[in-house]
């Protein structure tokens, strides 16, 4: 699931994506669109997303997800008690991830062949069925 936020001010300048193994946060990954693209939020903003994972047999509680965000986001320095915030957005990926099982290479390469059999070139995440890291 994506918390995603808008918020005044511009913490943090110059980093864009920063992940958090410690089992402490609620979130395994938070990222700045508003540092790549200038149009991604308005002047004096910061826009930004943060990944949170949940167990297929919980599944998600967008609610709780927000609350643990924002008060790790206060701990963290990100937000601060003044600070406006102007967006709150969560929303659940259900296909966030490629899962690899023992079929795999096979499969790609029936699919990938089938499809340049058609004209079709495959790319990115979804197209390769690869997980491309940052």
């Amino acid at each position: 699931m994506n918390v995603n936020l808008g918020f005044e001010g511009n913490p943090w300048p110059g980093i864009h994506c920063v992940y958090f193994s410690e089992k402490k946060f609620p979130f395994y990954r938070i990222g700045f669109p508003s540092r790549f693209s200038n149009g991604a939020a308005p002047k004096g903003t910061t826009s930004c997303y943060i990944e949170v994972s949940f167990r297929p047999e919980d599944g998600p509680n967008a609610r709780k997800a927000e609350r643990e965000v924002l008060a790790s986001m206060r701990d963290l320095g990100l937000l601060g008690a003044r600070q406006k915030l102007l967006v709150l957005r969560s929303q659940v990926i259900p296909y966030a991830y490629v899962v690899f099982d023992h079929q795999r290479a096979e499969a790609v390469r029936v699919i990938h062949s089938w499809l340049a059999s058609k004209g079709v070139t495959c790319a990115g995440r979804y197209g390769e069925w690869t997980y491309g890291s940052m």
